[in-house]
């Protein structure tokens, strides 16, 4: 089975691939496809990009998001790219991409938000402090939702955990932000989840052990990220 080069080339343009993108695109089940793949993403094709992050593990897809930062890809390369790793496991993307690099990259895709409203309210759970929580990216727009992520925050994955488990109370925050504010918003699973730039000027929202519990279960195992 062929393997990617240190080159790929595309009619007459040649590509560098350097070792650490190699590193990712042996991985795929297709070196050769992936290579070809990553040729066209970095010519502007979305579609392609969209393919090669699936036939990637969820690890490699954060990954293969940072190589596309680094290679300038353009919004129509960068929005499904960074979708579809975001939506299937952010931790690992926030594991390749941290948030000073991946800010950027959602800035510079550029999603269409229009369809949201001019001030919308969403909410966070969590188990970090106050001010930690507000500098997350990842917000909901259903309580039930940030609360289930308070409670199981750190057991996703049937026992593999991916950040660390925190032993702090949990909570869920909430803030009252502008669309301008808005990087990306994903719906999926009976749920939208809102990708905000930080830091948020959060309020508490609740921290009851009971009434978390209640509104944990209203929401289930939605959007489960293993």
């Amino acid at each position: 089975m062929a393997r990617p080069t240190s080159r790929g080339q595309m009619g007459a343009m040649t590509v560098k691939i350097s070792p650490r993108l190699a590193s990712i695109l042996n991985t795929a089940p297709s070196p050769a496809a992936a290579q070809r793949l990553w040729l066209a993403a970095i010519d502007g094709d979305g579609d392609a990009a969209l393919a090669l992050v699936n036939m990637l593990s969820k690890r490699n897809r954060g990954r293969l998001v940072a190589e596309l930062g680094h290679a300038k890809a353009s919004p129509a390369v960068l929005r499904p790219a960074l979708q579809a790793a975001w939506t299937s496991n952010h931790a690992q993307l926030l594991a390749a991409c941290p948030p000073g690099r991946l800010l950027p990259l959602f800035k510079r895709a550029a999603f269409d938000t229009s369809h949201l409203p001019e001030q919308i309210t969403v909410y966070r759970g969590t188990r970090a402090r106050m001010a930690e929580a507000a500098r997350g990216l990842a917000w909901s727009k259903s309580r039930e939702r940030a609360a289930w992520m308070a409670l199981w925050e750190g057991r996703i994955g049937g026992g593999r955990v991916l950040p660390p488990p925190r032993s702090g109370k949990p909570i869920v925050i909430r803030a009252s932000i502008e669309r301008s504010r808005v990087l990306a918003a994903f719906s999926g699973g009976g749920d939208t989840e809102i990708v905000v730039a930080p830091p948020v000027p959060a309020s508490l929202e609740t921290d009851d052990q009971a009434e978390l519990t209640k509104l944990a279960r209203r929401a289930g195992p939605l959007g489960l990220r293993a």
